[in-house]
């Protein structure tokens, strides 16, 4: 599943960034998208991210549900 997060202020998405580095692409995390009613496991191995206008960022990640317990 893809999720784009448009807008950032650039703390808020130094802190995704850095969130989703440190686990390298294996370290499952929980999340709780927001059609879900409970948190989900996933991984997350590729992610992109823009510079928009004003200084804002736009951050995008596609995320893999994880079923390995943590």
């Amino acid at each position: 599943m893809s999720w784009t997060w448009e807008t950032l202020v650039p703390d808020d998405y130094a802190t995704m960034e850095a969130f989703i580095r440190a686990r390298r692409g294996c370290e499952p995390f929980l999340w709780t998208p927001s059609d879900e009613a409970a948190p989900v496991l996933w991984t997350c191995k590729e992610w992109s991210h823009d510079r928009e206008d004003g200084g804002f960022y736009r951050f995008a990640a596609t995320f893999r549900q994880s079923f390995v317990p943590t």
